[in-house]
């Protein structure tokens, strides 16, 4: 896996010694989270633009990315479907614009990696985690990817995703489509091309998560997480429960309590 940081140096010639003790204007290209095999196809037209590669074991990127997001987010979810599917997508592409953060974090990286100190690997995960965290922080909602025959990334997708995230517990699929102004045949096409799942399918799981995770805290009770994630009766709790994870909320609990512990 590559992480590609495109730069724009305010001078036209590079000397590569001081390469990385030199001052740059601004970074107005994105960062890209690319698959080894996709390297290749990335190239910029322009005569004064640096394209940093970091290559990334693809260990450590599960460490310090993927464990960076949050399990239960529809955007991670995204994020980790598209990248990890055979024939998904090639890259995922943020608009970082001028922040000198991100500049600044993977110049880290590169210096860590030329001093060859001691701890100089840690150093550089440390570095990669909190580039990571900084980079969904601020950019989660930019990410672009490539358009295929079959699907195009919109950003708008991304508010349509936590829209139902926020409002799982109630929203139906016209509720989404009134509130993007699509039809609801354009929302269960864009649900099933992101997520391989329906809208039915999508809010059950979002619902079941949740229960799950709230029965382990041991905080509440079966009728009030019912409540909390948006049945109007235990009853209808118990059987959604059941079905989707073939166990009574108790036997879920008595199970995976202990390891959760």
């Amino acid at each position: 896996l590559f992480v590609m940081l495109t730069l724009r140096p305010s001078f036209s010639s590079i000397n590569r010694d001081i390469f990385l003790i030199t001052r740059f204007a601004d970074i107005s290209l994105p960062t890209m989270i690319i698959q080894s095999s996709a390297l290749c196809r990335f190239r910029h037209s322009a005569d004064d633009c640096v394209l940093l590669y970091f290559i990334v074991r693809a260990t450590t990127f599960e460490k310090v990315f993927w464990n960076q997001l949050p399990p239960k987010n529809l955007l991670a979810l995204f994020f980790r479907q598209a990248l990890s599917m055979p024939k998904g997508t090639s890259y995922l592409h943020f608009e970082t614009g001028d922040d000198f953060d991100i500049k600044n974090l993977m110049f880290r990286v590169w210096e860590e990696y030329q001093q060859n100190d001691l701890y100089g690997s840690q150093m550089m995960n440390a570095l990669l985690s909190e580039f990571f965290i900084l980079l969904l922080r601020r950019y989660e909602g930019t990410a672009k990817l490539p358009r295929t025959e079959d699907f195009h990334w919109k950003h708008e997708f991304s508010a349509i995703f936590s829209y139902i995230q926020i409002n799982y517990q109630n929203i139906t699929q016209k509720d989404v489509a009134e509130k993007f102004h699509y039809s609801e045949r354009q929302i269960t096409r864009i649900i099933e091309n992101c997520m391989g799942m329906n809208f039915a399918q999508l809010i059950l799981k979002l619902k079941m998560e949740k229960a799950a995770g709230l029965l382990l805290q041991g905080e509440h009770s079966i009728e009030n997480i019912s409540q909390i994630v948006g049945y109007s009766t235990v009853s209808s709790f118990y059987r959604a429960f059941c079905k989707y994870y073939g166990c009574t909320p108790l036997e879920y609990k008595d199970k995976k309590g202990p390891s959760q512990n």
